[in-house]
């Protein structure tokens, strides 16, 4: 081939910019690229790993509390009386409504006898008085409702110098048998809204080994339609509750959120309970037979 021939064949043009290859070329440029390109990486995957390892400490080693709800109310032992009919027949002019003050020797209606006198005139009606001071909790059998000697018609929380009361709080016997003496607790009284006042704080004195039966109930409480409605359809185990004292607060009891309510705290108040049973690891929810619930 001749000299002419092979200065005019072109020269094969490269896909790369000369500026592109120059900078590619340089140490300087190709370590600084290096090093901001690294900075973020290992910046990144740091985070990463340290929130993994704080996820799986606290899967592995943190504790969750674990608790069990039932229903109670808030009584002083003994306290509860029942207002009694002393002849049979019909009631009249009774009209009680609960939270009524009463006090020993009150006319609180009549019971009028269905007999008929000698002469054929009705028999004159007789009053039902009131045994003690105290609060009306329930009327049970409006007026013209008939009767018979010692029926109840009614139940009064009697006025006592002790101010001591307890909570009767009622479970179910699968979460009834996993609550022990000394256990922490929180009863919430219908009464006050816990979103704001918070909950009393009290703790397990007694738990029954066996369901509590009506009769038990009744007996304790003084009161055999709230005992009715303690116990339900189904068998309920039985937990006392002692109430924490706290002479700071307007109710003498202690709260969670200091104060708590203004509210006095009476017997006769149906309450919300939660009882903290023991603590769980996080990591039993995936793997359960890590579980060890204490």
């Amino acid at each position: 081939m001749s000299t002419d021939q092979q200065e005019s064949t072109p020269k094969p043009r490269s896909i790369f910019r000369k500026e592109a290859l120059e900078q590619l070329q340089s140490p300087e440029q190709l370590e600084q690229l290096l090093q901001v390109t690294n900075r973020r990486s290992w910046l990144t995957l740091g985070v990463f790993v340290v929130g993994f390892l704080g996820i799986l400490l606290w899967m592995l080693f943190g504790r969750i509390p674990v608790a069990v709800s039932g229903e109670g109310v808030i009584i002083a032992p003994g306290q509860v009386v029942p207002i009694q009919a002393t002849y049979s027949g019909y009631l009249e002019a009774v009209d009680l409504d609960p939270g009524d003050e009463v006090f020993a020797g009150q006319v609180l209606g009549f019971v009028r006898p269905t007999d008929l006198s000698a002469n054929g005139a009705d028999i004159e009606a007789h009053p039902i008085l009131s045994m003690h001071d105290g609060v009306v909790l329930e009327q049970t059998i409006a007026s013209q409702g008939f009767v018979t000697a010692g029926q109840a018609i009614g139940y009064l929380q009697k006025k006592s110098e002790s101010s001591h009361l307890i909570v009767l709080s009622y479970f179910s016997e699968r979460d009834g048998h996993k609550i022990r003496s000394g256990m922490p607790a929180l009863v919430s009284p219908v009464t006050s809204a816990p979103e704001q006042d918070g909950s009393l704080i009290a703790q397990v004195a007694k738990v029954s080994a066996q369901p509590a039966s009506f009769e038990s109930v009744a007996a304790l409480v003084g009161w055999p339609d709230l005992a009715t409605r303690l116990l339900g359809e189904t068998p309920r185990i039985q937990v006392v509750l002692e109430l924490r004292s706290d002479g700071a607060t307007p109710t003498g009891y202690q709260w969670t959120s200091g104060q708590g309510s203004a509210r006095p705290i009476a017997s006769g108040v149906s309450t919300k309970v939660k009882i903290t049973t023991g603590h769980i690891r996080p990591i039993s929810y995936i793997v359960p037979f890590l579980e060890d619930t204490h």
